[in-house]
Order: C-alpha cells, then sequence, then structure tokens
C-alpha cells in the first residue's frame, strides 16, 4: 500500500486520481491525504521528533483523514508540494538553505518518504502551450511574481481548467477522451524530463538515467542557474517527474515531444 501526500486538499488529490485511473493497475490500493500547509510546516514537525519520526502520526495529528492507518501499514511514501520561495515569513536564502535539507531528509520512500517539489507551485500544471509544447524549456516566472503565480499560470494560454489531464466519471467511458488525456500526461512527462534533463545536465533532451534529474539535482539546478543567479524560477511540476521516475522510463519516452 503506498500513501501520497499533497500540501492541497483539492487540485492535487483530484489531478492524482487521474494519473491512479490512467497509469497505475488496478490491483495498486493507494490512500491518498492532504497535510494542508507548506512542506516547511511538515518538516518542522517531523523533525522536531527526531529520529524515528512517524509521518502518518503528524499527518493525523493536522487533521489528515487516514483512519486507522498506521506507517505499518505502507510500503512506501511520496509527498508533494509547493517550492513556497516566495514566503513572506522569510527570506528566499532561508527558504533555499531549508529546502536543501528537506530533500535529504525526505529522500527514501520506504523511509520518511519521497520528496517531489513543484516549481513554484501545483498551478505550474497549467502553465504551457498547446501540447506538446516545444517551447516549455524556456518557461520560467519571477520570485517576486510568484505570489500571483496561480493566476498568471492559469491565464497562460490555452489551457484555463484541467479538463485536458482529468479522468471524470464524465469521461471515464469514453475511450477517445481517456486515450487523448493519457497521451496529454505522456506529452507532459516528456516535457518535464527533457527541461530538468536541460536544467541539471546542460542538454535538452530525454534523460540518460533517472538519476541524473534526481530532486536533489533540479533544486541545485535551480538554486545556481535560476533561483540566485537571476531571482527566477525555472517552472516544472512534480507529478511528470514523480510519473518518470516511479515508471519504467520507456513508458514515457518519445521524440516526438
Amino acid at each position: 500500500m503506498i500513501l501520497f501526500v499533497f500540501e492541497g486538499e483539492r487540485r492535487e488529490p483530484m489531478l492524482f486520481r487521474s494519473i491512479e485511473h490512467l497509469f497505475f493497475p488496478s490491483s495498486d490500493e493507494n490512500i491518498v491525504c492532504s497535510f494542508g500547509n507548506n512542506i516547511y510546516e511538515l518538516y518542522r514537525q517531523m523533525h522536531s521528533l527526531g529520529e524515528g519520526a512517524d509521518i502518518a502520526g503528524v499527518l493525523k495529528e493536522n487533521g489528515a483523514i487516514l483512519g486507522d492507518y498506521d506507517m505499518s501499514d505502507f510500503s512506501d511514501v511520496f509527498l508533494f508540494f509547493d517550492l513556497d520561495i516566495h514566503n513572506e515569513n522569510q527570506p528566499p536564502e532561508v527558504s533555499i538553505s531549508q529546502i536543501y535539507e528537506m530533500l535529504s531528509y525526505f529522500d527514501n520512500e520506504t523511509e520518511t518518504g519521497k520528496l517531489f517539489i513543484n516549481y513554484p507551485m501545483i498551478e505550474s500544471i497549467y502553465h504551457t502551450g498547446t501540447l506538446p509544447d516545444k517551447d516549455y524549456w524556456h518557461y520560467s516566472v519571477s520570485i517576486s511574481d510568484c505570489s500571483n503565480y496561480k493566476q498568471i499560470a492559469r491565464d497562460f494560454p490555452p489551457y484555463s481548467n484541467l479538463d485536458h489531464l482529468c479522468v471524470t466519471e464524465r469521461n471515464m467511458n469514453r475511450e477517445d477522451i481517456v486515450k487523448r488525456i493519457r497521451m496529454n500526461w505522456i506529452h507532459l512527462v516528456g516535457m518535464n524530463i527533457q527541461k530538468a534533463n536541460f536544467l541539471c545536465m546542460g542538454k535538452h533532451e530525454n534523460p540518460d538515467k533517472k538519476e541524473d534529474i534526481s530532486q536533489p539535482n533540479i533544486f541545485s539546478s535551480q538554486v545556481h542557474d535560476y533561483l540566485t543567479a537571476h531571482y527566477r524560477v525555472s517552472v516544472l511540476n512534480a507529478f511528470p517527474l514523480f510519473l518518470y521516475d516511479y515508471f519504467k522510463p520507456e513508458v514515457f519516452l518519445s521524440n516526438d515531444i
């Protein structure tokens, strides 16, 4: 059984349920919950408990609905949170230092959990032209604009909603629509992994191996090439990067992206 932990309560679980329908075997049992706060607060609470901190216990203490499940029920834990570099309560350099710590702490899905970061936030899922978007690897946003990024991303043409990525009760029996949605996700994976590979390895192409675009490598490249160099964030979404990391790479690699 796998535990998926999201920052938000609506958009992330909705997107994941579509991913689950499209890519996960029907025999898999996945538990989804929302923390309802940012990754800095989750890390603070986990870190304060010391070695052997129980993420399921921390989630329950914060109101997450997990029923009778505890850590012994989960083989893997994956976390999806926003960068939140524009946090008004602390300067960017403090956030950067903390994220380095968190990526080291949340680095193993079978222990404390494995963290995937949205740059700058989950709304990056909107921030693309018509799929597949060959210009995606250029997109970035200034740190000063991150406070308004939800609107910036939603106003980016042509996707003002998530119908192109969501399998719902209305369309799940329409084979043509589901096939198109699945292909849109495959395009997103290709676009994000090639962009991540450009960030980390300087090559706008598919990675040679998954480790080249690990979460720590991506963040380090963001820091050196965008955050501190230009006070910008290179747009990436955690869900496509997770799909590439979790499944066999050949499922998503295509020369047409």
